[in-house]
């Protein structure tokens, strides 16, 4: 199945260091087969397999819980 591109709003990110953390945490999500993390935008372009994965999911990642101080809401599906 083709990948499905999710919008994701992440709050809290300062520095490229922030991205690479997002960015792995985000990956380590089962289903998850690519994300792109935007400092500037604050978001994430995530790419999932729709079959393993819903949106609502990547909102669990352990990056998005304490304690880091992430944040993050899907804005499109």
């Amino acid at each position: 199945m083709e990948p499905r591109r999710v919008e994701i709003r992440i709050f809290g990110m300062t520095c490229d260091e922030c991205v690479l953390t997002v960015r792995k945490g985000i990956e380590e999500v089962p289903g998850v087969v690519r994300a792109d993390v935007l400092l500037k935008d604050g978001k994430a372009q995530v790419y999932i397999d729709p079959d393993m994965v819903r949106p609502e999911e990547i909102l669990r990642a352990r990056v998005f819980r304490q304690p880091y101080r992430y944040r993050a809401i899907v804005t499109e599906r």
